[in-house]
């Protein structure tokens, strides 16, 4: 009886670590790097790119869109946005140090 608690538990712990490994390997908004240079200064910003899968992002609430009009984007699919100055930099009318 003990034996088959343990291959039955063995069993789901091979399924979760499969489960979430394949998400880690094959992210389903894979990580994309987007990089300027000019004017003395370097950009680059690191997020991660949202796929569609032929659903409705941007429209009205009552098509089912993802993100209705009017609302805010939440940025960073699947970690957060990071981006790089190699200088200072004034962003938005805010001084920015340079760094991430």
């Amino acid at each position: 009886m003990l034996k088959k608690i343990l291959i039955g538990l063995g069993v789901l712990f091979l399924a979760f670590v499969a489960f979430f490994g394949y998400g880690i390997l094959f992210p389903t908004s894979p990580p994309t790097t987007a990089t300027f240079s000019g004017q003395g200064v370097d950009i680059t910003v690191n997020y991660s790119q949202p796929s569609k899968k032929g659903r409705l992002i941007f429209g009205d609430e009552a098509s089912g869109a993802l993100q209705p009009y009017g609302t805010y984007w939440r940025l960073g699919a699947n970690a957060a946005t990071e981006i790089t100055f190699s200088q200072d930099v004034n962003f938005a009318g805010q001084a920015v140090a340079a760094g991430t």
